[in-house]
């Protein structure tokens, strides 16, 4: 498959799953906040979060639910390598290294579709999270604000502080647990099929590549912790995959063990490494042993994963390649078919909405799906500058994190100082650009993923890269939006 191919592919993923992920954001936002509001349909919910606006559930803020969920799902969406090298034992090294999904049985196909796990990792869980709102929240409760009655007077410095607290350690601790349940899941089906599996050893890493993000800051600290050589090489920077193609801003390598030069007549099972939201090749391959393989001949135990010469005939590999094919080519189907399903409802209601006065308030779900495409794509190129240069900063994802910060304090602050002059088409528009573009443009999963992997290799690392991510945003919402607002009232 061409590279134009793989990566056309991947921004479909990245478009569909952005979308759900915008439009799951918006109803757990509304299911905990709505009676909070006091307007709506949604008044049976209970008060939890607040906008920043009003007096109850305001530290929780508006998006703090989707965060703790979408933390959950990336925890539970972690690849075997992650999951053995953060939790280094003897059970999770033999028995979930080399898997993309150790939630899944081994032997589903899903297991092989990497543009699938970038879609569900970035595009999905990157964007039912969304740190830009997190500090909005935190920024006006900061700034304070002359609103009616029942609303903020006056600066709220404690509820901000407790507000960023609560919005680093619920997201931190839904990780931490989404991780043991696909350890326990992956445990499950260990149990369920002890024998029906072989694996090749993992290869050992020996070096760590400058392009592989957040490498050559491990190179540095790895000969005296252990540990993050282990984080390194378990994301799949023992080897360079075979004849990588170079994508934008980053590579994106796709292998197959049918291709591969050590196992020439091994079924082809696509073997990708999804690395801060780009696909690498992993560093252990998984072959199923079904009873055609077995008869054929055992895997060879030569260092490299040299397959022996008796292998599978060709029929079971092109049996193999053609299952392969049919299961993207599903995937692929779905994921198309639910973009084209949410671009057209979306249009479709962003029209017919716009002369319904009581629906008005609704118009800006759907330019938030149409627009979140948007920033889900210049996050996952963004993702590529981390690792750029040596140190604990991750550039990519602060860079995209600061971006649509400033992004929504500059609509925050229109929506504020034009608030009589705006129609109410500018006014959903730029609702939308908040919710869906900036929403999608931030992440606190991967976010929290960097602060867990950084810890792991040096906490005061991740400590200056919290402090870092905390200080700039706040700093910038004051300026950005604190002036207009204090000039205005």
């Amino acid at each position: 498959m061409s590279r134009v191919s793989t990566l056309w592919r991947i921004h479909l993923h990245l478009a569909a799953f952005s979308q759900l992920g915008v439009l799951t954001r918006i109803v757990i936002g509304r299911l905990f906040s709505g009676p909070c509001s006091g307007n709506g349909r949604w008044t049976w919910a209970p008060c939890v979060t607040g906008s920043g606006l009003m007096v109850a559930g305001d530290t929780l803020f508006y998006d703090f639910p989707a965060n703790v969920l979408g933390s959950f799902i990336i925890g539970l969406l972690s690849t075997g390598n992650n999951l053995a090298a953060i939790y280094p034992c003897q059970c999770t090294t033999n028995n979930f290294s080399g898997l993309q999904l150790p939630s899944l049985p081994r032997n589903s196909k899903l297991q092989n579709c990497g543009e699938l796990h970038i879609g569900l990792r970035t595009g999905y869980c990157g964007s039912l999270t969304t740190f830009s709102s997190w500090f909005m929240q935190v920024v006006i409760l900061m700034v304070g604000r002359s609103m009616p009655p029942g609303t903020v007077r006056g600066t709220h410095w404690v509820q901000g502080l407790w507000a960023i607290y609560l919005g680093i350690s619920g997201p931190l601790f839904a990780l931490i647990l989404g991780q043991h349940a696909a350890l326990a899941a992956a445990a499950m089906w260990v149990a369920a099929e002890p024998t029906s599996y072989q694996w090749q050893q993992p290869k050992q890493a020996t070096d760590f590549p400058a392009s592989k993000p957040m490498g050559s800051f491990a190179a540095q600290i790895a000969t005296t912790n252990p540990i993050l050589k282990t984080v390194e090489a378990a994301d799949g920077a023992a080897e360079p995959a075979p004849e990588p193609a170079a994508g934008a801003l980053g590579s994106v390598a796709v292998s197959t063990a049918g291709n591969s030069p050590h196992a020439p007549h091994a079924p082809p099972v696509l073997v990708l490494e999804i690395v801060n939201e780009a696909l690498q090749p992993a560093n252990a391959e998984f072959v199923p042993t079904t009873a055609a393989t077995a008869d054929v001949g055992p895997l060879a135990s030569a260092p490299g994963g040299a397959a022996s010469d008796s292998a599978s005939p060709v029929p079971i590999r092109e049996s193999s390649r053609r299952l392969s094919r049919q299961t993207e080519w599903l995937v692929d189907v779905a994921a198309g078919s639910s973009f084209l399903t949410l671009s057209g409802v979306s249009l479709a209601y962003a029209y017919l909405d716009r002369n319904t006065a009581t629906k008005h308030h609704r118009r800006f779900w759907w330019f938030s799906i149409l627009l979140g495409p948007v920033g889900c794509f210049l996050r996952w190129h963004l993702s590529h500058l981390n690792g750029w240069r040596d140190g604990w900063l991750q550039y990519g994802t602060f860079t995209a994190n600061m971006l649509g910060c400033v992004l929504d304090f500059v609509c925050e602050a229109l929506i504020f100082r034009l608030a009589g002059s705006l129609t109410n088409t500018q006014q959903m528009a730029l609702q939308g650009l908040m919710v869906g573009t900036a929403g999608c443009l931030t992440t606190v999963s991967t976010y929290v993923s960097e602060i867990q992997k950084l810890a792991l290799a040096s906490p005061v690392s991740a400590y200056k890269y919290f402090l870092a991510s905390t200080v700039v945003p706040v700093a910038l919402g004051i300026l950005v939006y604190g002036i207009p607002v204090w000039m205005g009232t």
